[in-house]
């Protein structure tokens, strides 16, 4: 496979990483609001299971065409590779925070 490939998701891990540890330590501030539903608080009224169910489903779509892009991109699109690999990053730090802690 093509070195540019991994480093794409080496930065889409580290975005998830750098992102639950930022969270973690901002947590602790006593102003912090949490979202409990989707975008700006919709669907917050939903059962839990249908969110989560909702939200992983929808990542995995996200995720299948992030790897797909990145894949079939030229080499020459590094960059666009790169910044996909941020934007993907971000959406799973909130996935996975919606996921195993219920809120973001």
């Amino acid at each position: 496979m093509k070195k540019d490939y991994w480093q794409s998701f080496l930065i889409f891990a580290f975005c998830i990483l750098i992102d639950q540890i930022l969270k973690s330590y901002y947590s602790q501030a006593s102003s912090v609001r949490f979202n409990e539903g989707f975008i700006f608080g919709s669907f917050s009224d939903l059962p839990v299971a249908i969110r989560i169910l909702t939200m992983t489903s929808l990542f995995g779509f996200i995720f299948f065409l992030y790897a797909s892009l990145i894949y079939f991109l030229s080499p020459q699109a590094k960059i666009l590779k790169f910044a996909l690999s941020f934007l993907v990053g971000g959406i799973g730090g909130n996935v996975w925070d919606r996921t195993l802690v219920g809120k973001t």
